[in-house]
């Protein structure tokens, strides 16, 4: 996994290009990032959905899982 680091704003866990909405384009962000691709408009601090430290493809598929509510919460 990509380490991760702290939040500084007020933004939400899951909500990487910080537009105020969790949605799949935040889990593209993620898994853009985990391969390496550093996508533009993106916060790793609201990446670790899984809260285990760091950034994975997992923390994608939470995100995706989220936006069709399957999930209602990150860690």
């Amino acid at each position: 996994p990509v380490p991760t680091i702290a939040p500084t704003g007020a933004g939400t866990l899951g909500d990487v290009n910080t537009d105020g909405k969790i949605n799949i384009v935040d889990a593209l962000l993620i898994a853009r990032e985990y391969v390496g691709l550093e996508p533009d408009n993106f916060d790793p601090a609201y990446a670790d959905t899984d809260c285990n430290g760091g950034i994975s493809i997992v923390d994608a598929l939470l995100v995706a899982r989220y936006y069709v509510d399957l999930i209602s919460q990150f860690c």
